[in-house]
């Protein structure tokens, strides 16, 4: 074999050495590769499930449960096989990645919320995470390192929170920029203001028959936000607040009635009395001293069919 010959097969042996001892590594992660892993997704994974390593003290627990899950035979087997934060036994950094993008997005649409929505959240986050909200609510958007800043530590503290916290949070972020936020159920609705219409408006058999539904309503359940004598007196003070109502509106057509008296003189065609009829009744109201310049209230009856609503909930 002349020398040319044997410097190629030389070349051949370390290439074919070199592709085995690189497969080799790839498929066989080193025992440092095997604790860096398991310490990552233990942490994240332990994040996830809610009882996040949030100290110093716990990461170094989270170190050596990762040390110990490593050193074992099994490793790279059963539910580690399937881990998406796993990638042929080593971190899957595109994974941890889009995880952080999703909490970034989740953060940046937090802080762009309104004060009264965030304080609504309450009911379902972790009172740090509201505070800190409604702090970078009070950054103006011209200080912007500032309020990437604050962006960025409002995105890690959101890694902290457990998948029931963090789905809750996406899913009411998503209805209140949908615009399906506090929307109200169109049958509790109707129930509601079908009540409300049959024990202001309607006849004593009309009022006894909702007072019947509204009352079996009340048995279905034993724990309510209010008493049977608060909501009967929110009935009452309806009732005397919508009697009060009527005279007022009856009195207001009489004046209208009133000035047409004048203002229709030589009037024939219908949509011209209705204009005339609109130009008398604006009058009366922007006329100082008639009586006529506010509105009705409806506070009252708008109280009773909150407390309505609640009760529909449980009827429909």
């Amino acid at each position: 074999m002349s020398s040319v010959s044997r410097v190629a097969a030389a070349r051949a042996v370390s290439a074919l050495i070199a592709s085995t001892t690189t497969r080799a590594c790839a498929a066989t992660p080193s025992p440092y590769h095997r604790a860096h892993t398991r310490s990552v997704v233990v942490s994240v994974n332990a994040r996830r499930r809610g009882d996040g390593i949030k100290t110093r003290a716990g990461n170094e627990l989270g170190r050596e449960r990762a040390a110990d899950l490593a050193s074992g035979s099994d490793f790279g087997r059963g539910d580690e096989s399937d881990d998406p934060l796993v990638h042929m036994g080593r971190v899957n950094k595109s994974a941890l990645k889009r995880i952080a993008q999703d909490q970034r997005a989740l953060a940046v649409a937090l802080l762009g919320l309104p004060k009264s929505q965030v304080t609504q959240m309450r009911r379902f986050l972790p009172e740090d995470v509201v505070e800190l909200t409604l702090q970078g609510a009070q950054i103006t958007r011209k200080k912007r390192v500032a309020f990437k800043r604050h962006e960025g530590a409002l995105a890690r503290r959101l890694r902290a929170l457990n998948d029931g916290e963090r789905d809750a949070l996406a899913a009411a972020i998503q209805q209140i920029q949908t615009g399906t936020s506090g929307a109200i159920n169109p049958n509790v609705e109707n129930t509601a203001t079908s009540w409300r219409n049959m024990l202001l408006k309607g006849s004593e058999d009309d009022a006894l028959a909702a007072r019947d539904e509204i009352f079996a309503a009340l048995d279905s359940r034993d724990v309510w936000s209010f008493t049977r004598q608060e909501l009967m007196r929110a009935v009452s003070d309806a009732t005397t607040e919508n009697a009060i109502r009527e005279e007022q509106i009856a009195l207001f057509k009489s004046a209208v009635d009133e000035e047409m008296k004048l203002l229709s003189i030589g009037i024939e065609d219908e949509e011209s009395l209705n204009q005339t009829r609109a130009y008398a009744a604006n009058t009366l109201k922007n006329r100082k001293g008639s009586g006529f310049d506010k509105e009705p209230s409806v506070t009252k009856s708008r109280a009773l069919l909150k407390l309505l609503r609640i009760v529909a909930e449980a009827a429909v």
